[in-house]
């Protein structure tokens, strides 16, 4: 929720998505109206890493910051496990990010898209579709919270 009055607070009458990727990567949507109307959570980059390496009994464990390489250039054809298991994680997210915008752009066509958290740098490089980054979206979210709860306890 603070994710979304971050983005109201920015870009207030805007159909906003908002993608916050860290552990989990989740979609937050907040009509023109201001009317918030829910969303999605998926498994998040290490999550995912950490999910084949726990599920499987041969598959290794990927630890790979994706925000220390940027721009991530993954081939889609991995010629070894490591990098079998790069590209399977990576391509999935950028599909699967990039599908769930492309649905809602057909339901709202000004949609505005935010990204923020700590994986957002590399989602907003796979997005096919215009974002904006903005690292410290929950932070404003959780401050206008704080402006509105203080305000409106001042007036009653």
């Amino acid at each position: 929720m603070a994710a979304i009055a971050g983005a109201h607070y920015f870009y207030p009458r805007r159909n906003v998505l908002v993608i916050d990727a860290g552990t989990c990567i989740k979609y937050d949507f907040i009509d023109q109206n201001a009317n918030y109307r829910g969303g999605a959570i998926a498994t998040g980059i290490r999550m995912q890493f950490a999910a084949l390496h726990h599920f499987t009994q041969a598959l290794p464990l990927i630890n790979y910051d994706i925000t220390q390489t940027l721009p991530v250039s993954v081939p889609l054809v991995g010629g070894n496990t490591t990098n079998a298991l790069l590209s399977g994680v990576l391509h999935q997210t950028a599909a699967a990010c990039n599908g769930i915008v492309a649905q809602y752009q057909q339901q709202y066509p000004q949609l505005l898209t935010l990204v923020t958290g700590g994986d957002a740098p590399f989602l907003q490089q796979t997005l096919s579709y215009p974002s904006s980054y903005i690292s410290y979206l929950i932070l404003y979210g959780l401050y206008h919270i704080y402006g509105y709860a203080t305000q409106s306890a001042i007036e009653h």
